[in-house]
């Protein structure tokens, strides 16, 4: 099939996009607009694989654990805020139940994105451009603009560039985004970063996040909430502090008001106001919005 496709963004939705359709088309074009892999962001943050998320690795011809070293998750611990003491457990998971380094997960995509091919189909690679930024799409003839002037002409385009993305504004035009009331700290450590404490305490971080004894620990005090894993199997922590925005230092770069959760809890869930982050219509003309 004669069919030409830009992907905005090379993202793990771009990435993924790109795996799933490259048997089917006659081109694949990535573009990403930072300058270098490390500029995007990839490697302090973990994600979590259900089931349905193994199996499209795994028809990708992705393996959890051999390509992206994912650690096995065994159940979900919720601990008290102020002792720590186990207060419920839910599992065992399903055995397709991982988490991951978003890291590894982004390399092994590239990889299999941008690779030769290994399923016996001839399939074109994709071609991954660095330091490309889309600044406009045309939404019925498919043509990319970059910041550098270049132009991509494309049968299809998808957008798989975030929630300030380019494409979206083409598809869905001026849409009133909401803040949720809520930040969130993310963070990865490495086993060297505790090395210096106290056997017990290392024991401890052992029981909850090793890699052969991986739990997903949720740790809530209403307004707070804490959630750790292990995610590689090098022994990689990742963390988040999910906490309300007035209790978030100010800053010059805030792009909404402080909020408080008394306002998500008037209309009984926090995810009510997301839901303006994205719209029902993800398509128009020649361009998709994707996520992952």
């Amino acid at each position: 099939m004669t069919l030409r496709v830009t992907c905005v963004s090379a993202g793990i939705a771009s990435l993924s996009a790109a795996v799933a359709l490259r048997k089917h088309v006659s081109s694949i074009i990535l573009l990403e607009a930072a300058g270098n892999i490390e500029q995007m962001d990839v490697r302090a943050a973990g994600l979590t694989l259900l089931p349905c998320g193994t199996k499209v690795l795994q028809k990708f011809g992705v393996d959890p654990i051999r390509d992206v070293q994912a650690v096995r998750v065994q159940s979900i611990l919720e601990l008290d805020w102020k002792d720590g003491f186990l207060r419920r457990e839910t599992g065992p998971l399903p055995p397709t139940c991982f988490t991951a380094h978003l890291g590894a997960l982004f390399d092994a995509l590239v990889k299999k994105a941008t690779g030769a091919d290994d399923d016996g189909h001839g399939s074109p690679p994709a071609q991954l451009f660095l330091g490309k930024k889309v600044v406009d799409v045309d939404v019925a003839s498919g043509k990319v603009t970059t910041e550098d002037g270049s132009m991509y002409e494309s049968d299809l385009v998808i957008g798989g560039d975030g929630v300030r993305s380019t494409i979206r504004r083409a598809i869905v035009k001026e849409a009133i985004v909401q803040p949720s009331g809520l930040s969130v700290y993310r963070w990865t450590m490495r086993p060297s970063d505790w090395a210096h404490l106290p056997q017990y305490a290392k024991a401890r971080i052992d029981d909850l996040v090793g890699p052969e004894n991986n739990h997903a620990n949720v740790i809530d005090a209403g307004e707070k909430r804490i959630v750790t894993y292990g995610c590689h199997e090098s022994g990689l922590v990742t963390g988040a502090l999910l906490f309300s925005d007035y209790e978030a230092p100010r800053t010059t770069e805030d792009w909404a008001s402080a909020g408080s959760l008394a306002h998500p809890l008037l209309h009984h869930s926090a995810l009510l106001q997301l839901e303006y982050l994205w719209e029902r219509v993800y398509g128009e003309g020649s361009q998709v919005v994707v996520g992952k």
